[in-house]
This record gives C-alpha cells, sequence and structure tokens, in this order.
C-alpha cells in the first residue's frame, strides 16, 4: 500500500485560518513564511529523525523534502503557463483582486481528504534531503523572481485543473503551493514528536 500524502488540519493553518488572500503582495508573504517555517521546523533534525518512520504506510521527513521539491518543480511550468497567458490577455492590475481569493471552497477537501500522491512526485528515497532542499530553493526563487510580472497583470481569468479540487487560477496555484507546503510541515512536526515519544 502506498504511503498516503495526507492532507490534516494542524496549528499551521493558524497562520491564516480562513485561506483568504486579498492582494498578490498577501499571497508572497504566505510563500516566505510558509517556507521559513518548513525550513526553521528542520534545522537542528539530524540523520536518524530524517529517516524516521512511524508505520510502513508512512513518509520520512525526507521522503517528505523529496515530495515537496518534486511537486514544487513541476508547478513551475504551470506558473510560467498561466502567466503568459494572462500577459497575452493584456488586462492590466495593481496587484490587488476585485474579490478576494479563498480557499475557504476547498477546505474540507484539504483538510479531511487523504490523496495518494501522483507517481511523479511520490519520493522515490533515491534523492537526499541537501538535493531536496536544493530544488525547493531553486523553483522557490523562479517564482519570487515573476511577482513583479504577476503583478502587473489580472490572472484571475486563467486556469489550470489540480487533478483532486479542479480548476484554479495563477494566484490560487500560487497560493497552494504554500498551503501544501504548511499541510506538510503539519507531518514533519508529527514525525519529530514521534520520534521523541520512541526514543524514551
Amino acid at each position: 500500500m502506498a504511503p498516503t500524502d495526507s492532507k490534516r488540519p494542524t496549528d499551521s493553518d493558524k497562520l491564516n485560518p480562513r485561506m483568504i488572500y486579498e492582494n498578490v503582495s498577501a499571497i508572497f508573504e504566505h510563500l516566505n513564511s510558509s517556507r521559513e517555517r518548513l525550513l526553521s521546523s528542520i534545522a537542528a533534525v539530524d540523520s536518524k529523525v530524517l529517516d524516521f518512520r512511524r508505520d510502513e504506510n508512512s513518509w520520512t521527513i525526507s521522503d517528505i523534502l523529496e515530495h515537496l521539491s518534486k511537486t514544487e518543480a513541476s508547478l513551475v511550468p504551470v506558473v510560467f503557463r498561466l502567466l503568459k497567458n494572462a500577459e497575452s490577455a493584456g488586462i492590466e492590475s495593481d496587484g490587488k483582486f476585485s474579490r478576494p481569493i479563498s480557499f475557504e471552497r476547498f477546505g474540507d477537501t484539504l483538510k479531511t481528504k487523504k490523496f495518494i500522491a501522483p507517481e511523479m512526485i511520490t519520493p522515490t528515497k533515491m534523492q537526499s534531503v541537501n538535493e531536496s532542499l536544493a530544488q525547493l530553493a531553486e523553483s522557490r526563487a523562479t517564482i519570487l523572481g515573476l511577482r513583479t510580472r504577476i503583478e502587473k497583470v489580472d490572472s484571475s481569468s486563467t486556469s489550470f485543473p489540480h487533478p483532486f479540487i479542479g480548476q484554479m487560477n495563477l494566484y490560487e496555484w500560487l497560493a497552494f503551493i504554500g498551503l501544501h507546503e504548511l499541510r506538510h510541515l503539519g507531518q514533519i512536526v508529527g514525525v519529530i514528536s514521534a520520534h521523541e515519544v520512541a526514543a524514551n
């Protein structure tokens, strides 16, 4: 049985409990905060904890980081595609949304449903933590580098489907990247806590 990419509510939801974003700036702040919290959570973690598995159906922290790195890398082309479509449409924006971007409509799905990660983003156990972190840094730098372009055009009408929750526009995809990272941060915290219990 393949380990599940579990989407459970965690204390990370406190960052933005209603999952609502009123402008591009708020989404990028969300991306920066989620990454800072992820890196902070593993800063003092040793290899024994990184490779600790709670049970045969769960991921290690190393697995989670590989999954996150593969997921974000796979979404960079999606971000570029949606941005180029928005730029082609030529509708200017000041970075503020006429209607807030809300993930409340996805809330129950994100918080209660368990998903099996597609093969292309499933951990292979062949990638080191350093490689995963390097890939995460590269993909995030690419996305952050697009901020000025994203703020200048209206990307609310160009969309691409998420395999489980349906069509999402560029703003929703960007917010989702951070939310996805926070969900897995909750898993990482759980693994660290489980290792502490097992070690005592």
